[in-house]
């Protein structure tokens, strides 16, 4: 728990999160349909296609975007453009983000995650999601098989999600290689509000910060921070999962953290990749996301790139 953090004050932001969150199972009925089945042409189709097209040697790294120091995005993935992130320093790495992907349209982002640390040398220590829902967690498993050495790290309301359990029963077994037992899918679970881990010696934190959803983790690494589905500069966010309440909540608690860590954070990026801040006054940026501007979001001072 950071410096100057009282129990009794966590006790009091998880209660409330805790009575709150077991509305988002009812509230989020999201449809979807398994990577491959949502296209009209048969995988027939797409298997001739892809042996006709086939993937050049170093594409992979061709996809990759460095976007700073020891911050890199993989590739887009699915429907949704995903991003699926690596962290890395001194030689060890952290994945986060485990999107779906179109089958022979695209590789498999796991796939992508194994030549390019193998390839550098890298071994993969963490791995984290930003939360439960489906375009960013829907590889989950198949991480799990191809780094079996890994420690994939969560928090404990991921249990609690009732979307995500039923998100890990809908994935079909493959020989018996995947559980749908959602606690064997994560090795390390915390209950406070944050967590501290090292790649390579350099510090990374999870903190536990509801928003856009009951399962939201921000991931803070060499000053930069994933804000996952965060709706940046202000309260509102893509659904109403998170009570306003909670949302305020969050946001105090976030920024209280980071003072009381000392931490200098000075870059934003949305977990899909597509918007990223520089250069920005953090805790004004949160002030913004305290208040209601229509949707419209509010002027974040700080330089704006559109990912690709």
């Amino acid at each position: 728990m950071a410096p100057g953090f009282t129990v009794p004050a966590f006790r009091a932001f998880t209660g409330t999160v805790q009575r709150n969150k077991a509305t988002e199972g009812e509230l989020h009925r999201v449809g979807f349909s398994l990577p491959g089945h949502r296209c009209r042409e048969t995988r027939q189709h797409w298997r001739n296609r892809a042996a006709t097209q086939p993937r050049g040697a170093g594409e992979t790294e061709s996809a990759m975007r460095h976007v700073s120091e020891g911050i890199t995005i993989l590739n887009h993935y699915g429907g949704f453009k995903t991003a699926c992130w690596l962290f890395h320093h001194g030689g060890e790495a952290a994945v986060i983000e485990m999107p779906p992907f179109t089958r022979y349209r695209e590789n498999a982002p796991y796939s992508d995650a194994k030549e390019v640390t193998d390839r550098h040398g890298i071994f993969v220590k963490y791995a984290f999601l930003s939360h439960s829902h489906w375009d960013h967690c829907r590889t989950l498993p198949y991480f799990r098989k191809k780094f079996p050495h890994t420690a994939f790290v969560t928090h404990a309301s991921f249990y609690a999600d009732r979307y995500f359990r039923s998100l890990i029963h809908s994935i079909p077994w493959r020989r018996g290689a995947y559980s749908r037992n959602v606690q064997t899918h994560f090795d390390m679970v915390f209950n406070d509000v944050i967590w501290r881990g090292f790649i390579g010696g350099e510090p990374v934190y999870l903190i536990y910060a509801p928003k856009h959803s009951y399962t939201d983790l921000l991931i803070v690494f060499k000053g930069a921070m994933i804000t996952g589905d965060w709706y940046i500069g202000d309260l509102v966010d893509c659904n109403n999962l998170v009570r306003p309440s909670d949302k305020i909540a969050s946001i105090n608690m976030v920024m209280h953290l980071i003072g009381s860590l000392g931490y200098g954070v000075h870059m934003l990026f949305a977990a899909h990749g597509n918007n990223l801040y520089y250069d920005v006054d953090f805790f004004s940026v949160m002030e913004q996301c305290k208040h209601h501007h229509g949707g419209r979001g509010a002027s974040i001072r700080g330089r704006f790139v559109r990912g690709c």
